[in-house]
């Protein structure tokens, strides 16, 4: 078991920056001006002290998934992610009546992109 890599973090907390600064643009004066500066440095903050906290407990097979996601965050392709994202998820969880069906991986992958397209939105 193993840390996420700091590269990784500072992928997906500038990604996260920048979503909440859209969140945030509408802010006005002053207040948003510190809203939209602060929030970075949160929210890295935030990301590593998680990391620090129980990065140590996340299983070596998370870790490459994580890695995916933030490459994909990156470089705005999410589709690939979603499916492997709904495939781990499928083998991991146990789901009543479709366990282990194509049907599962289905309905993960919708759930994922409903929520991705909820984020992207935003």
């Amino acid at each position: 078991m193993s840390k996420i890599s700091s590269n990784t973090i500072t992928i997906i907390s500038t990604a996260a920056d920048k979503a909440v600064d859209k969140l945030l643009a509408n802010v006005p004066g002053i207040k948003g001006v510190i809203l939209r500066g602060a929030d970075g440095p949160v929210i890295s903050m935030l990301l590593n002290g998680v990391n620090d906290k129980v990065g140590a407990k996340i299983p070596d097979s998370f870790n490459p998934l994580i890695d995916q996601f933030a490459a994909d965050l990156e470089s705005g392709n999410s589709i690939a992610f979603e499916k492997q994202l709904a495939d781990f998820l499928a083998a991991e969880i146990n789901t009543p009546l479709v366990d282990g069906t194509p049907e599962e991986n289905k309905l993960f992958l919708s759930v994922i992109t409903a929520i991705a397209g909820l984020l992207k939105g935003l």
